[in-house]
């Protein structure tokens, strides 16, 4: 069916799953607005994603989305709906409003396993593309789950370890998974110092006091 015409209502269920897709946040929005023009058969058809633009679209027409507290709160149109979208648009109202739910928490969720640092330091992308690789996914999987060139993707980490001051993916996967940077080798400091003792004109490396098997004492006790 083509996009100037109405899809049939009972076409609606099978195409609200398309809403939900693992892409970017931007390409999701781009994606459910096209939806929405199409199933309405209305080029003018659009969902505003922040509150300041939804409240600057005066003029519009809105057809408010059940539940919704945070925009888009309503689906505006400069016309009102002819009696061949109406029923159509009764029924998509009720599920989009449930889609857009759901993508939210799942991209808020999505941020919350994003370190703090990355979302201040990087674009939304780039914060994306360093999750994907923090993960153990390759550039061709990256590029593929994503739907760009894997060239973008190279230079995509490129810029990451730029701003991020990293050089290498371990270095990212370590900080995502302990949700701050890694602390530089030259500052860690080892289980044992012993084991970094140097042994002196062929000395044995000294034992630990808990490990001397001839302290009468044993282990050293603070208590």
């Amino acid at each position: 069916m083509s996009d100037g015409q109405p899809l049939p209502v009972h076409a609606l269920a099978s195409r609200i799953a398309e809403l939900y897709r693992p892409e970017g946040l931007e390409p999701w929005r781009n994606r459910i607005g096209h939806l929405v023009r199409t199933w309405l058969a209305r080029p003018d058809a659009r969902l505003h994603w922040h509150e300041t633009d939804e409240q600057a679209d005066g003029e519009a027409v809105r057809l408010p989305l059940p539940g919704r507290e945070r925009a888009p709160r309503f689906l505006c149109l400069d016309h009102p709906l002819g009696a061949s979208a109406r029923l159509t648009g009764q029924v998509l109202l009720n599920p989009l409003s449930q889609a857009l739910a759901q993508m939210e928490a799942r991209f808020e969720s999505y941020d919350q396993r994003v370190p703090l640092r990355w979302q201040r330091a990087l674009t939304p992308r780039q914060s994306q593309v360093a999750a994907l690789v923090a993960a153990g996914q390759t550039n061709e999987q990256i590029a593929r789950a994503l739907g760009i060139s894997p060239r973008t993707v190279v230079r995509l980490i490129q810029d990451i370890f730029k701003r991020l001051g990293y050089s290498n993916r371990g270095e990212l996967a370590a900080e995502c998974a302990l949700g701050r940077p890694p602390t530089p080798i030259h500052q860690r400091v080892p289980d044992d110092p012993f084991d970094e003792l140097t042994p002196i004109d062929g000395m044995p490396r000294p034992a630990a006091v808990d490990d001397d098997p001839t302290d009468p004492d044993g282990p050293l006790s603070l208590g």
